[in-house]
């Protein structure tokens, strides 16, 4: 099956020209589908791909080194769930210290607190995840990866920033789905041939040829 790739603008209410991934199923653009798997997972799908897009996929490097002795680097999204438990059970083996690790972090916005931590187990443990709902994960990822993670919310129209650093990454959610948002030199330069990319439409529905190669074509 044949698909292209165009972006249109979903954030007018930011301050940078970014725009939403959308896939299109037809040449008329009549069915489309977002950028960004929606299996549940969309949040980490669209943080794996937006470093991907900015940065480039040979920097992906996950600094575990903060949580564990046993550096494994992620060959697939099930993997990273097994980071994220890893840094989730390290925090409440040490949580008489939690007060420590965050004064040590040097910053608000990637301190964790308990109960947030917890709730990220319960669901990182579910049987089936259908969503990953709250900012854990978003202040682990930004620290695995160092980077910033900017978060704006089309219901709010606000901007939620984990990490400050200058390496930053930027993702958008309704509420219900989590959209990478990109530019168009990114999308130019980028391989949509790479292991990520393909990895992210692995098994879908949609991909019944598994080559995952999509040609972009961007308008507004």
């Amino acid at each position: 099956m044949y698909y292209s790739l165009y972006i249109r603008v979903r954030s007018t209410e930011m301050s940078f020209p970014l725009f939403v991934m959308v896939l299109s199923l037809t040449n008329d653009y009549s069915e489309t589908v977002d950028g960004i798997r929606g299996d549940g997972l969309c949040s980490l799908w669209a943080v794996v791909i937006g470093f991907c897009f900015r940065f480039g996929e040979n920097k992906i490097n996950f600094r575990q080194e903060l949580i564990s002795d046993q550096i494994i680097q992620p060959t697939n999204i099930k993997d990273i769930l097994k980071i994220l438990m890893s840094f989730c059970t390290f925090i409440l083996d040490n949580q008489t210290m939690l007060e420590d690790f965050n004064y040590a972090l040097k910053d608000e916005s990637l301190h964790f607190k308990l109960w947030e931590i917890k709730h990220l187990i319960a669901q990182l443990t579910s049987d089936s995840i259908n969503t990953l709902q709250g900012d854990a994960h978003f202040k682990m990822l930004a620290l695995l990866l160092n980077i910033s993670i900017h978060v704006y919310s089309t219901e709010t129209k606000q901007t939620f920033i984990f990490g400050k650093n200058k390496n930053a990454i930027n993702i958008q959610t309704n509420g219900a789905h989590y959209s990478l948002l990109s530019n168009h030199e990114e999308v130019y330069n980028y391989d949509f041939t790479s292991y990520w990319w393909k990895e992210q439409w692995r098994g879908h529905p949609l991909n019944t040829d598994n080559t995952c190669i999509y040609v972009p074509t961007l308008t507004k």
